[in-house]
């Protein structure tokens, strides 16, 4: 059966480009369809991030990876209008979470919220030699003038976030060996270190490693998988580590896990991986031999049960024949002509 759009719905339309179904719709998740379809049926309206997140029934977390997936392969575009929830002012704060060491993580406001003014940056420069450095010493590792925003992002992390000037430096640092030196990157990077309270060199050597595996990680995939994205979102990433840290699986199980899911549901699926190598990790199997060992083993099994209940058919029938036979053997037949009485 033929289908096509009802003309009557092209009444009130509007423009999907290409590009989507042609590189992207295999791949994207469906999180991240909807998130790209509601922005572009909203593209002349104010975006808000809260009314994104109810349409769609997704989190506002996963709202946000998946803008900054589409950001990346380039179909969005930052506007220097904030997207973000209507009554900032109203608010309700994040609970507060665990790390990874199980530190209780503080939360920290958001830097546009309190950003100082011009004034006020010039006067913590004229006092403090360490915040000129400061200034200095980011736009040589950046390539080029901070202005007003840089400076007011940089300062907030010293002042408000308590990051030394040291470990700041450090963050912009990573942040030009990843291609991510936009303002707002920066500023992200600085309050999740500040609300884990990342405040010396030695605590943000250890991060930067584990980042920088991250980013291993993240690029060993794309190779084996060819996935075009150049950086995962933090659900991705979160899947990765797991993967990785947790369940011990090499990157050979991971893309296993990535054949499996695309034989079976023929799209990318981070979620459908987990299921699968969550069962190999509960089921002892380590490595993709122990996978292919346990698939021949069910299907000997499956084999050998098929045999069995064909046998238990055969037994049953032969038994049936076996039993008429026998019962004709020891009765005489006798011939009877209709109508004859005896």
């Amino acid at each position: 059966m033929d289908f096509m759009i009802n003309p009557l719905k092209w009444n009130n339309s509007f423009a999907v480009p290409s590009e989507v179904v042609d590189k992207h719709i295999r791949l994207a998740g469906s999180v991240q369809l909807k998130v790209l379809l509601w922005m572009m049926r909203h593209s002349a309206e104010e975006k808000n991030m809260d009314e994104m997140s109810k349409d769609l029934g997704v989190s506002v977390a996963d709202c946000s990876d998946a803008l900054t997936f589409w950001s990346e392969m380039g179909l969005l575009v930052a506007t220097d209008k904030t997207f973000a929830p209507e009554k900032v002012a109203e608010k309700v704060p994040e609970p507060v979470v665990e790390t990874k060491k199980q530190e209780t993580k503080r939360i920290l406001p958001e830097i546009e919220a309190i950003k100082p003014t011009a004034q006020q940056i010039a006067a913590r420069g004229d006092e403090s030699e360490e915040i000129r450095f400061l200034f200095n010493e980011a736009q040589m590792r950046l390539g080029k003038t901070i202005g007003h925003d840089g400076q007011a992002v940089l300062l907030m992390m010293h002042d408000s976030y308590g990051l030394p000037v040291e470990v700041i430096v450090t963050i912009i640092e990573y942040c030009v060996s990843v291609g991510k030196t936009s303002t707002s990157y920066i500023a992200k990077i600085g309050k999740d270190w500040g609300e884990r309270e990342i405040d010396s060199l030695e605590k943000a050597d250890e991060v930067i490693n584990e980042l920088k595996a991250s980013d291993e990680m993240w690029g060993e995939f794309r190779l084996r998988t060819g996935v075009s994205t150049p950086r995962p979102t933090t659900a991705q990433m979160k899947y990765l580590n797991r993967w990785k840290n947790e369940y011990g699986f090499t990157m050979d199980m991971i893309f296993l896990a990535y054949e499996e899911t695309a034989n079976n549901i023929q799209k990318m699926s981070f979620q459908y991986m987990d299921r699968i190598l969550k069962n190999w990790f509960e089921n002892g199997l380590r490595t993709p031999a122990d996978v292919a060992k346990a698939k021949q083993e069910r299907s000997v099994a499956s084999q050998q049960n098929i045999a069995k209940s064909e046998n238990k058919h055969k037994k049953k029938t032969s038994y049936n024949i076996d039993e008429v036979l026998r019962k004709n053997e020891e009765t005489e037949l006798v011939y009877k002509r209709k109508g004859d009485n005896v």
